[in-house]
């Protein structure tokens, strides 16, 4: 918690302004890493967002393409 007269930070003011102008929004986080995923996953969520993973660029492109319409 943040004590009275203290600003939030950068990353909250950016989680914020995604929230705010993307609500409800759908994305898809390519990242081939494992913690990355997670904590972007987890980040997105935060902002309200609703999040699919695709582990590299080739198994996002098989998403996008296999999905009509395109939710993102």
């Amino acid at each position: 918690a943040m004590a009275a007269g203290e600003q939030p930070s950068e990353l909250l003011r950016a989680a914020q302004r995604i929230a705010r102008d993307f609500a409800a929004a759908r994305v898809l986080l390519v990242e081939d890493d494992a913690l990355n995923q997670e904590v972007g996953t987890a980040l997105l969520h935060h902002a309200g967002l609703t999040v699919e993973v695709a582990c590299d660029g080739v198994q996002a492109l098989e998403q996008l393409r296999s999905t009509r319409p395109c939710p993102y």
